[in-house]
This record gives C-alpha cells, structure tokens and sequence, in this order.
C-alpha cells in the first residue's frame, strides 16, 4: 500500500466500521443507507469488545476462548480474523491503555503477523506502530458480560508467560 492509498483506505475502512456501528443514519457519500443493525449488539463486533477480546485469548496467547460460534476450526486457534480485530479496535481507540496492551499481546501472539497474504493489508492499515506498547499486567483481570440468555464471567490469576513490553 502507497503513502497516498493509507489516508483514503483508513477513511473508507473507518467510515464503514461508523456506518455498522449508527446503522440508523449509516450512508455512503450523500446516499442514506440505513439498515437493521442485526448484529452490532454481538459484544465481537462493536467498539466496547476490546476488553472483551483481549479476555477471549487465553495466557498463552495462542488461542481464544471458545464462547460462541466458530465455524473455521474447532480449537479456536488464534488467527488472522483475532489479529485484524484487535487491530481495528486498537485503531479506533489509540490512546486506551487496553489498546496498548493488545500491541503486546499481539507481538507476542502465535500471530504476530497475517499468516495469510490475502489479510496482509490489515497489517499495513492498521499497524500499530504508532501505539506505546503495555505490559499485559495493565489489563483487568476480571471481565463481565452481559448476555440475552446468561452473563459470563471471566477471571484471569495471571498473564503465562509473563509478557512484558
């Protein structure tokens, strides 16, 4: 990606995650295009999951937490679709320490980088070079959610191995 695409793939990336999040008054250019908003209350695909995400992925940060569903693969490996989430996340949010944190963590995850050259562009829009990495310890170490049938409680003793910036 050139120096001059960055600016208008980051507007175009941002506007569109905008127009899923006020789906009511979501339009492209001058063209209203509001739709149902069918699942932006799924806490994996709004702003807010950050902390929810970061909870997901295991110690060792090499899986997630399997806690809906997952159709690719059965063990919930960490993968690129983990890795470009938090990255947008961590995008739209820059100065949030839980940001910061997921610079760590991702440094540190199995996936250090897209594994697959189709989701490479993510790593250039979004790189997170311009993040002031966290220790992990930064991090909640419990997290609540509020679900339709149940609520789901997290608790984390600590980070294994210890990751540090």
């Amino acid at each position: 990606m050139t120096d001059t695409q960055r600016p208008r793939w980051t507007a175009y990336t941002n506007h569109a995650v905008w127009n899923v999040s006020k789906f009511n008054a979501a339009k492209w250019g001058n063209t209203a295009h509001a739709w149902t908003g069918w699942s932006v209350d799924n806490l994996s695909s709004i702003a807010n999951a950050l902390e929810k995400m970061l909870h997901d992925i295991v110690p060792s940060s090499t899986h997630a937490a399997h806690t809906g569903e997952h159709v690719r693969e059965s063990t919930d490996a960490l993968f690129d679709d983990h890795r470009e989430c938090l990255q947008i996340l961590s995008h739209l949010h820059p100065n949030d320490a839980m940001s910061q944190a997921s610079k760590t963590l991702l440094a540190h995850s199995s996936v250090p980088r897209m594994v697959n050259a189709f989701e490479a562009w993510a790593d250039d829009l979004y790189d997170p070079g311009n993040l002031t990495a966290q220790p992990l310890s930064r991090l909640p170490k419990a997290q609540w959610a509020a679900a339709s049938v149940s609520s789901l409680c997290a608790l984390l003793g600590r980070w294994m191995p210890p990751i540090s910036t």
